[in-house]
């Protein structure tokens, strides 16, 4: 490859890797502004880390730039055909979820309809450059709520657990806590799911970027996913703990108890790198 080639390449598959996003971002516009309202909806707060994640998944993209000018024009027949049935049937059900107002259904299948674009107009070797950024772009997408019941049931017995080991007097009903100091509510929006996802795209992203094998990938996951579950669980303890020591007047539970479940969070990542750099090879 010459000088003259290398620096026009990246340019040469970012123009038209732009214009399927500009084309997706036109005949599914609705799915997009949900998508953003999703995002910034600061009520339930899980995935307001969405705007971080399609960045990522941006630059992502445009670091494989170079990857998809040399895949342009050159796919067979028959892969055009499959991604144009793909893309077709992908519109189709879209459609339909839309219509029927199935959120979780609809947001979920825009990146295969990108994926689907890509395939069709750029070919087999851009939608293998482009796979990764749009999958990680599952982190920012709905399908997690169905966890939500599973991580929130977790919380309260293991908090229930933890009462009862430093003898705080507690009972429990349904996910309401009463303790001689007062009441407390773990709602659905304790279970530490935006912990959860965070976790576990940093995770997933630190083994692509280090382009780890899949076992330690997996390990990576499974030790990011734990770590973010646990220091989710502390949170909510020790909330309850200086309710208990300070007869409710303690700030985090008179006033605001998100931020520091971030700081918590931010422990449990300190700890993910800790064990990243004792464990890991070499980067490659």
């Amino acid at each position: 490859m010459t000088g003259t080639e290398s620096l026009r390449s990246p340019w040469t598959g970012l123009v038209p890797l732009c214009a399927v996003l500009l084309v997706f971002l036109v005949l599914f516009w609705p799915g997009a502004v949900s998508l953003a309202t999703l995002w910034s909806d600061s009520q339930t707060e899980s995935y307001t880390h969405g705007f971080l994640i399609a960045a990522i998944a941006a630059w992502l993209l445009w670091q494989r730039a170079p990857q998809f000018a040399p895949a342009m024009g050159t796919a067979p027949r028959g892969w055009r055909l499959a991604g144009l049935l793909l893309l077709a049937g992908s519109a189709l059900v879209w459609q339909f979820a839309l219509r029927a107002g199935i959120q979780v259904a609809y947001l979920s299948l825009l990146p295969v309809l990108l994926a689907a674009g890509v395939a069709l107009l750029l070919g087999p070797r851009a939608l293998r450059a482009a796979a990764f950024p749009l999958g990680f772009l599952y982190f920012a997408m709905p399908v997690w709520d169905y966890v939500n019941p599973l991580l929130h049931w977790l919380t309260i017995h293991v908090v229930r657990i933890g009462l009862r080991l430093v003898g705080i007097p507690s009972f429990f009903s349904g996910d309401l806590v009463q303790i001689p100091a007062g009441m407390f509510e773990i709602q659905g929006g304790c279970s530490g799911l935006h912990y959860v996802i965070v976790g576990l795209a940093i995770a997933v992203l630190l083994g692509e970027l280090r382009q780890d094998p899949w076992r330690e990938r997996l390990r990576w996951i499974v030790v990011g996913g734990a770590l973010a579950i646990v220091s989710n669980w502390v949170r909510v303890f020790s909330i309850i703990v200086m309710g208990h020591l300070t007869h409710m007047q303690s700030y985090l539970v008179r006033v605001s108890h998100y931020s520091y479940g971030w700081f918590v969070f931010m422990g449990a990542l300190g700890i993910f790198f800790w064990y990243v750099a004792r464990r890991a090879r070499p980067a490659s």
